[in-house]
């Protein structure tokens, strides 16, 4: 029998705040241009995130979890950290490369290029010592109009350069449509038949991919708010 899981989406970053004060413009976002705004790569908690985990806190110590599994992107870190960090149970904490976000603007693209983060090294890296220490994401992110931009990674920062104007390119559309996620949701799937065997975990993630694999992996897809937390089940049946 397999025990539940817990999804558990990232508190307000400053990219989710960007977005609010778009809608707020009543502009389209081709005119806001926040989703190619290179100043919101990987982005931090907003003031309002920070505070979202404090509130949340007391709830996230009172899940029985053994171990947390989390995306490699910063506001994803900075989340588990406060609501996990100092947990009761004292779970394990792994960085998980398949949990990333669906690479729809310039805030899914990561940072990180080298691990472990020195902020958060305390934290298992394992499941990224598989990938190349250019740019994680090109063997987690499938899609072939991300993989056309592979052979011009140099620098990051130039790299972001052309990631940023080739979203921009695309709008309305996106660098990974929802089902190219696929391939990571299934790989999550096959971490989780195992994990689940021997006790209940924790996700820590985002929006569009949970929506994705929670439609494959338990038959619904779930919407979250930031911060917010979710029981799940796993389905013994995979679902497409």
């Amino acid at each position: 029998m397999l025990h539940p899981f817990f999804i558990v989406r990232h508190a307000q970053s400053l990219a989710n705040l960007a977005e609010l004060q778009a809608l707020a413009s009543g502009l389209d976002f081709k005119l806001t241009g926040h989703m190619w705004d290179l100043t919101l790569v990987d982005p931090t908690l907003s003031p309002t995130g920070r505070a979202q985990v404090v509130q949340n806190r007391a709830k996230a110590h009172q899940l029985q979890v053994r171990k947390v599994f989390v995306s490699p992107l910063k506001r994803t870190l900075e989340t588990c950290r406060g609501l996990f960090g100092d947990h009761p149970m004292k779970p394990e904490i792994h960085i998980c490369p398949w949990m990333t976000e669906q690479l729809g603007t310039i805030s899914e693209l990561s940072r990180l290029t080298n691990w472990p983060d020195k902020d958060f090294k305390e934290w298992n890296w394992g499941l990224l010592d598989q990938l190349p220490k250019a740019l994680w994401q090109f063997d987690v992110i499938t899609t072939e109009k991300f993989q056309t931009l592979r052979s011009n990674f140099q620098d990051f920062d130039s790299f972001a350069k052309l990631v940023a104007k080739k979203i921009e390119d695309l709008y309305p559309n996106c660098l990974e449509d929802p089902e190219e996620t696929n391939y990571r949701c299934d790989r999550l799937r096959h971490l989780l038949l195992d994990e689940l065997k021997h006790g209940p975990v924790a996700l820590v993630g985002h929006q569009s991919h949970f929506k994705q694999f929670t439609l494959r992996a338990t038959g619904k897809s779930t919407v979250l708010e930031n911060c917010q937390i979710s029981m799940q089940q796993l389905s013994s049946k995979k679902s497409h």
